[in-house]
């Protein structure tokens, strides 16, 4: 599984909202950010492995900068 995938796999019941909305709380708009914030990360993630070098001693960190952006997904 990926954030987004876990993120989109969400559902918000009745009982959630009413949870939630007990306390001000608009669970729906927060699911959305996070989305978005997931997406911003995605092209933060690229920029940084585009310019970042893969080999050499390198190569560890660009391999998991690489496994960071799949999980974003």
């Amino acid at each position: 599984m990926t954030v987004m995938t876990d993120l989109n796999a969400i559902v918000t019941t009745a009982s959630s909202k009413t949870a939630m909305s007990a306390l001000a709380i608009d669970v729906n708009a927060l699911v959305s950010l996070a989305k978005q914030h997931v997406a911003e990360l995605k092209v933060v993630m690229s920029q940084i492995i585009s310019v970042y070098p893969s080999s050499g001693g390198d190569s560890a960190n660009h391999a998991a900068l690489v496994s960071v952006l799949a999980e974003l997904a």
